[in-house]
Parts: structure tokens; C-alpha cells; sequence
């Protein structure tokens, strides 16, 4: 094999590695929640792909911020926020636990989560429809 075509090789590892840890970990955020949700006896939200985009986007731009609240002016999100319904921010020590607003509600059936360590604590955003 050419060093070019090695190359190219490591590099689309190096991508689907990227994206496959990309995907456990949003399973396991989403796996975290519903593990709490069940101590009280709720059903589990379901994993929404569109959701898990927007929130991690909106997530990002809290980072970018300097702030883990609902980014809201005039009333309105500011930023991608359709089709979601509802949203939740908080943030937590532990990355095994959730801690936002509306995870125990039993309103909605869809979801879209993020968390991400900033400093010494974890982010965390959720989206429901």
C-alpha cells in the first residue's frame, strides 16, 4: 500500500472511531437519565435523533456563553429549537447523574440530550417533544 492510500485508510478509522464514540456516548447520556427516570417510576424517554442534534448544538452555544441556562430573550429560545417542546438546563458533579428541569416529567416521549464537563462540573441540556 502507498503511503497516500495509508493514509487515507488511517484517516477514515480515525472518523468512524470519532463517530462511534460520538454515538456510545450519547447512548450512555441518555441511558444515565432513564436509569434515574425508572427510580421513579417513569417510563424511559426514547432517543430522538433530531432532538440529540439540536441539543447538543444548543449546548455548544451555552459553553460558548459562559452559561448553562436557557438561552432566552423577548420571551423566545434564541437559536435551533423546533420541534422541540420543552427544555431543560442544569448542571451536576457527578456525570452520573441527570439534573436538569422536566427529566421527570411524563408529558413527553422523545428526547434529545448533551452533557459536557466544564471546569469541575457537568452541563447537561435536554430537549422533549
Amino acid at each position: 500500500m502507498n503511503p497516500k492510500t495509508r493514509y487515507i485508510v488511517l484517516l477514515v478509522v480515525i472518523v468512524i472511531f470519532a463517530v462511534l464514540v460520538s454515538l456510545r456516548c450519547d447512548a450512555g447520556t441518555i441511558e444515565i437519565l432513564n436509569r434515574q427516570r425508572a427510580q421513579r417510576e417513569l417510563y424511559p424517554l426514547k432517543a430522538d435523533p433530531v432532538l440529540m442534534e439540536i441539543a447538543q448544538e444548543r449546548l455548544e452555544a451555552n459553553v460558548r456563553r459562559g452559561n448553562w441556562q436557557h438561552n432566552i430573550r423577548n420571551g423566545q429560545f434564541v437559536g435551533r429549537f423546533r420541534p422541540a417542546r420543552a427544555e431543560g438546563c442544569g448542571n451536576t458533579y457527578s456525570p452520573n447523574r441527570w439534573y436538569t428541569c422536566d427529566w421527570d416529567t411524563s408529558r413527553y416521549r422523545r428526547a434529545g440530550v448533551a452533557m459536557t464537563k466544564v471546569g469541575n462540573r457537568y452541563w447537561q441540556l435536554l430537549l422533549l417533544r
